[in-house]
């Protein structure tokens, strides 16, 4: 009797710490955070108007995915610099950058704001319609 409560708990934690684990890995993939990119190879960078700002650009080759884009800007304040990913966008080989104003860039068709959250191509996912 009392192997059969223990292999009942020891199956029901197992079970719980796997559909766990699922959710967490479920969960990463589709709503991941745009500061945990692949570094990839740099192209090329672009000063903001009033030079306080640098964005760097960097190609991304994934075996899997193919290739993407990834875009990080680099604020300047009080002779400290702050890194922060701002744009990612998969199926892109190339990137058009142009500044907008001081807090905001157009990386291709895109534009972002630097103070915000970034593009990111993982969450503009459109399903195309079918006709059932």
């Amino acid at each position: 009797m009392k192997n059969k409560t223990l292999n009942c708990i020891i199956v029901i934690l197992t079970f719980v710490v796997t559909i766990t684990n699922s959710l967490c890995m479920i969960y990463n993939s589709y709503f991941s955070k745009l500061d945990r990119l692949p570094k990839g190879e740099f192209m090329f960078s672009s000063m903001s108007n009033d030079l306080s700002k640098t964005l760097k650009v960097y190609k991304v080759d994934i075996n899997t995915l193919g290739t993407g884009i990834r875009a990080e800007v680099v604020q300047y304040k009080n002779k400290k610099s702050t890194t922060k990913n701002i744009y990612w966008q998969l199926n892109k080989d190339t990137a058009i950058v142009s500044w907008t104003d001081d807090n905001h860039v157009q990386i291709n068709d895109e534009i972002v704001d630097i103070n915000g959250e970034g593009f990111d191509s993982r969450k503009k996912i459109v399903l195309p319609k079918t006709n059932l």
